[in-house]
């Protein structure tokens, strides 16, 4: 558990639709295969972070930066913009 106003940077990379890789810290924790894929998804699905989209659980955080990229980051690249800062 993270004391109250601790930061935290997490990083999730989706090599494939079949492989993840979590990052904290700018350092790889863990790696996964998992199931599914992209192919159902539409241009219709919004991404949220923080907050359902009814409102109904309020995230008291606060986000300082979010990166979505076209390709899953190496883990240099990773470590490189963790080292970087926000």
């Amino acid at each position: 558990m993270l004391a109250s106003c601790a930061s935290l940077c997490l990083g999730l990379a989706c090599a494939s639709a079949a492989s993840i890789q979590l990052y904290q810290g700018g350092a790889l924790q863990t790696s996964a295969s998992v199931g599914g894929g992209f192919e159902g998804w539409t241009d219709g699905y919004g991404l949220r972070v923080g907050d359902e989209a009814t409102g109904s659980r309020a995230w008291l955080g606060g986000l300082h930066l979010a990166a979505i990229y076209c390709r899953a980051l190496t883990a240099l690249e990773v470590g490189q913009n963790f080292n970087a800062g926000p």
